[in-house]
C-alpha cells in the first residue's frame, strides 16, 4: 500500500475481524462509504445543502479508458441484479445464483448528438424472471420521453402518459388492452373510448370500473 494506491496480484481478500469493516473516508466531516462484512454498504453524506445526497453512479462510455466514445442507441449503461439461489451449488461468477430481477438503464437514442454535444437521453427498464425460468424480461419501461409501458418495452407495448388522476386532470391510456382505442378516465368518473377493457376490476375513489363493464 503507498500513497498512490493498493496494488494487488492475482485476487486477494480483504478479512477484518467479526464486526468489522472497510471504511473509505477522505478525512472531511461530510460522509463516508462503509462495507461491513455481514453483506450491507453504507454510504453516507452530511451537509446542510438540500440537494446533496449519497450518489451512487454508474457510468459507461464505449472506446476503452483512455479514449472514450459516446455510447449508442440501445447500449446498456448500466444494471442493478437481484439474485437468489437456486440450491444447485454452482460455480464460476453466478456460484448456484439466478436473475430474480433487475432493473437496467439503456440509451435511448444516440447520445451527443441532435444539436446537444450533451445530451444523454435514458429510459429504465424493470425486470423480472417467471416461474420455471432465471431469465429476466421486461415488465414495465419508462422511456426518454416520459412515456411508460406495462407488459414490455416502450418500443413495443402501449404507453400510460399524462398525470394519473392528480387533482383535475384527466389520465389517458394509449393502447393499453383497450383494442385499437384510446380509453380515457377522469377523476369526475367520465368515460370515452372504444374497444374493450381486459382488466379485472378499477377502483378509484368514487369510481369503478369491472369486467363486466358496469360502473
Amino acid at each position: 500500500v503507498t500513497n498512490d494506491g493498493l496494488s494487488v496480484t492475482g485476487s486477494a481478500e480483504f478479512v477484518p475481524p467479526d464486526g468489522g469493516y472497510l471504511k473509505v473516508d477522505d478525512g472531511g466531516t461530510d460522509g463516508f462509504t462503509k462495507i461491513l462484512g455481514a453483506g450491507k454498504i453504507a454510504v453516507e453524506k452530511n451537509s446542510d445543502t438540500a440537494i446533496t445526497d449519497p450518489t451512487f453512479s454508474l457510468r459507461r462510455s464505449r472506446g476503452n479508458s483512455a479514449s472514450k466514445t459516446a455510447v449508442q442507441d440501445g447500449d446498456e449503461i448500466g444494471s442493478i441484479l437481484f439474485a437468489g439461489y437456486d440450491g444447485s451449488g454452482g460455480s464460476g461468477d453466478n456460484e448456484g445464483f439466478g436473475e430474480s430481477a433487475a432493473i437496467v438503464v439503456q440509451a435511448d437514442g444516440e447520445h451527443g448528438t441532435s444539436g446537444d454535444a450533451t445530451d444523454t437521453p435514458g429510459k429504465i427498464l424493470f425486470k423480472t424472471s417467471p416461474d420455471g425460468s432465471s431469465t429476466v424480461a421486461t415488465r414495465m419501461a419508462i422511456g426518454s420521453d416520459g412515456k411508460v409501458a406495462i407488459g414490455g418495452d416502450v418500443a413495443s407495448s402501449g404507453s400510460i402518459s399524462g398525470t394519473v388522476l392528480s387533482g383535475s386532470s384527466t389520465a389517458t391510456l394509449h393502447g393499453l388492452n383497450v383494442g385499437q382505442g384510446v380509453f380515457t378516465v377522469s377523476n369526475e368518473g367520465a368515460v370515452d373510448g372504444s374497444g374493450d377493457l381486459t382488466m379485472g376490476t378499477i377502483t378509484m375513489t368514487g369510481f369503478t370500473v369491472d369486467s363486466d363493464g358496469a360502473r
